[in-house]
């Protein structure tokens, strides 16, 4: 028998629940069977070799002999670099590893926004450059991107005498176009082709071209385009002073037009 403390004894086989409040039969035989067993396994993972411990002890194991973030590993427990990446901006390469082919070298890199252009196959050939001008033209009414159809004449190489002809024609092109939005980006397309370092035509190339359109084309196009006079005051002629001098830009316009 089992006394408890208010005097009241049980039997040795019902043991109080604290947690319950009642009553429960002990069955020694079964709880002796657990907590044998318990106690051996502890006994034997604790007095048991490193081999022979369970899978999951040898993760914690490794885990616990790893670097914390930001510190480096111990000899032996550091991952090598993935093939193919390289080093952020200013570090070197991990060794044995090389740009892939066709990369510019650590510190050649093009600037943000800049592409490297083709080079031209072959001589200049003027059919050709007139239907890459179409085309130019025509992406340039849609994308409203004057500095890449300046980019893409560059490409071209037009040479220097045969320059002043091609701005003179590019400019006659705009001056017949009877839709606004294109007509200003042409305009604009002209005056770009003598801006930059280098420009992708010279100068002086340019405002001989732009000479010949008013000495040999603006008068006969007028009577095409009654508008003309009109459109080049308020289109052309503030465009060109972005680029030349108002005195230059007078010495090209026939009499009666307003630069100031």
């Amino acid at each position: 028998m089992q006394a408890l403390a208010c005097g009241v004894s049980v039997p040795n086989f019902m043991v109080y629940d604290e947690v319950a409040g009642a009553h429960k039969a002990l069955h020694p035989d079964i709880d002796d069977d657990v907590s044998t067993s318990a106690g051996s396994s502890d006994i034997e993972s604790e007095g048991s070799s490193p081999q022979s411990r369970p899978w999951w002890k040898k993760k914690q194991a490794a885990q616990l002999l790893s670097a914390p973030p930001g510190l480096t590993s111990p000899p032996g427990f550091a991952p090598p670099p993935p093939p193919g990446f390289a080093a952020p901006p200013g570090l070197g390469a991990p060794p044995g590893l090389a740009l892939p082919p066709g990369l510019l070298p650590p510190g050649l890199a093009l600037p943000p926004g800049l592409t490297v252009e083709a080079e031209p196959a072959g001589p200049f050939e003027q059919k050709k450059f007139r239907k890459e001008l179409v085309s130019v033209l025509k992406d340039l009414a849609q994308n409203k991107n004057v500095a890449a159809a300046v980019r893409r004449v560059r490409a071209q190489r037009v040479p220097e005498d045969r320059q002043a002809a091609e701005t003179m024609d590019i400019l006659t092109r705009a001056a017949e176009e009877n839709r606004g939005n294109p007509r200003r980006l042409y305009f604009a397309f002209v005056a770009g082709l003598a801006r930059g370092n280098p420009s992708a035509f010279a100068q002086d190339k340019v405002l001989s071209g732009i000479k010949s359109f008013f000495e040999d084309i603006y008068v006969d196009l007028c009577e095409e385009v009654p508008r003309l006079p009109s459109m080049i005051e308020a289109e052309l002629v503030p465009t060109l002073r972005e680029v030349f001098a108002v005195d230059t830009v007078e010495s090209l316009l026939p009499p009666g037009f307003k630069v100031v």
